[in-house]
């Protein structure tokens, strides 16, 4: 019950912040791929937490996958 609790009040607590960094961050970066002319705007924030849930997913793939290997 305790744990719980403490779950979501540490994600309440991220959402938090969340909100203050893209609130903060409103500027545009072009993103674009060398051998490819196109570009991509977007807001700092999006990029930002993009970046971190594809890491995020990334780390949580490798993890399985080794779990796997050491059964």
């Amino acid at each position: 019950m305790m744990i719980g609790l403490i779950r979501k009040l540490l994600i309440l607590i991220i959402f938090f912040f969340v909100i203050l960094f893209s609130i903060s961050n409103k500027d545009y970066i072009s993103i674009g791929l060398l051998p490819f002319s196109s570009k991509l705007e977007l807001p700092v924030f999006i990029f930002i937490i993009i970046v971190l849930f594809l890491g995020i997913f990334l780390g949580m793939i490798f993890v399985k996958i080794s779990n796997i290997i050491k059964k």
